[in-house]
């Protein structure tokens, strides 16, 4: 019940979310939306009774899908940031793009953006350690809950202020026709190091973005549903769409939803310690995590997203045949548990927000994006509520093997399908969707 109501809010504010980010930009959604946290932490630490709690933690929800989307829709423009700001400034913004688990809008791009993206995620990681954490050492006491909250809380208020040392998007003021205001930023990035690739930088959004107006007749209007059916539009919008729906069948969040009720399962004979196996998970994600912020500097999209579908797949099969025989010692089945993780985690868990900033057009990516999320979450919720049924009759081992055969299927579809964008603009990737191809191995390279 706890975890429907957070997933509802979560649908219903990524469902908004979109129009939000339009109207509002990027920095003042993420600025009201962390605000809606704070506000759901502190109702779920003064509760005394249920309902409060429940409105607490359906505001918690909503606040997370505006701002998760908020934090990886236009996160690519800041590539100076780490190639030729002076080190303090890069501390600077480094600190506050990973300071918290929601605060990374708008402050990374091109070689190094995904895995200043990925800082969030690594946060996110950490929070869950932390969380199981003070689960365990909290067990039994009332005010366990209220104190969490209370802690929380005082997290979202710092980001809330957090946030008003960020810039505004250039792209979105670019198509708000606010100019001098992107130019502005641009020459906050780049500094005096290169006086004129401010300009061209501006002048490539600004040409792109005349591009994208004049290519459809009366594209002011954003109700105007023509282009969404346009190739260009419809091809990443649908890859990017099918990767996130095939996460929750390859058991990325419900591993860690229900680690404890999985990890039952696997030895029936009681030599397993799954508070043990649970909090190595935990450390294993957030170290794997922390290796995908290195592996996204120098290693492209496609491998990493095949390899971790490879890899998960396998491992997940593996795990599913081992609960099945239940004669293997516990130690086997940990290690197994600990590399199904490890292969989820540095890539299926990080690249489906990654690439949602990396592949869908910017003219169209805030309501796409936001209608991306909703679905992920009703699907995610409708996945919570039927996981123990379908846990009951197909025991641990078949639910292993499922997440094995979908993260195969989905290595298969991303190897067909998915772009590498590694090293290229969102320019050069809107470009690439213009060809007549569907497959990425049929593509033109001379023009890629």
């Amino acid at each position: 019940m706890f975890l429907s109501l957070y997933l509802m809010g979560t649908a219903v504010g990524g469902l908004l979310s979109g129009f939000i980010l339009d109207s509002w930009g990027r920095r003042l959604s993420a600025q009201v939306s962390t605000a809606i946290v704070f506000v759901g932490w502190v109702l779920m630490s003064i509760a005394s009774s249920h309902h409060l709690l429940f409105v607490g933690r359906v505001m918690g929800g909503l606040g997370r899908g505006v701002s998760l989307l908020a934090a990886c829709v236009s996160y690519r423009y800041a590539l100076i940031l780490l190639n030729f700001l002076s080190a303090k400034r890069h501390c600077y913004c480094l600190l506050l793009h990973h300071r918290f688990s929601v605060c990374s809008p708008q402050v990374s791009f091109g070689r190094n953006g995904g895995s200043q993206t990925t800082g969030r995620v690594v946060c996110l990681s950490t929070s869950i350690l932390l969380n199981r954490h003070h689960g365990c050492v909290s067990a039994g006491d009332p005010r366990g809950l209220a104190n969490s909250g209370g802690l929380a809380a005082g997290i979202s208020i710092v980001n809330v202020v957090v946030y008003s040392f960020l810039h505004e998007s250039p792209v979105w003021l670019v198509r708000k026709n606010r100019i001098n205001e992107a130019s502005e930023v641009y020459n906050w990035l780049w500094r005096s190091t290169r006086p004129t690739q401010a300009e061209r930088d501006l002048q490539e959004v600004v040409n792109r973005t005349n591009e994208e107006n004049n290519s459809i007749p009366n594209s002011s209007s954003k109700w105007n549903c023509k282009r969404y059916l346009r190739p260009e539009f419809l091809k990443p919008f649908l890859i990017i769409h099918i990767f996130n729906l095939i996460q929750v069948v390859c058991g990325s969040n419900l591993f860690i939803f229900y680690t404890v009720d999985i990890l039952s399962g696997l030895k029936t004979d009681g030599s397993l310690d799954v508070n043990l196996t649970t909090n190595l998970t935990s450390i294993v994600r957030v170290v794997f995590m922390a290796v995908s912020c290195v592996m996204l500097v120098y290693v492209g999209r496609r491998p990493m997203s095949i390899s971790s579908g490879l890899g998960s797949g396998i491992v997940a099969v593996v795990l599913g045949i081992l609960a099945h025989v239940q004669t293997v010692p516990a130690w086997v089945m940990i290690m197994c548990v600990l590399f199904y993780v490890a292969f989820n985690t540095y890539g299926y868990f990080v690249l489906p927000a990654i690439m949602v900033g990396e592949i869908l057009p910017s003219k169209i990516r805030c309501i796409l994006g936001g209608y991306i999320y909703t679905m992920n979450d009703m699907a995610m919720f409708g996945a919570t509520k039927i996981f123990p049924s379908v846990h009951t009759v197909i025991g641990t081992a078949g639910l292993f093997w499922v997440f094995g055969v979908f993260s195969l299927f989905c290595a298969l579809f991303l190897y067909l399908l998915l772009p590498e964008t590694k090293g290229r603009s969102l320019v050069q990737i809107e470009r690439y969707f213009l060809m007549p191809n569907i497959l990425w191995l049929t593509r033109n390279k001379m023009k890629t």
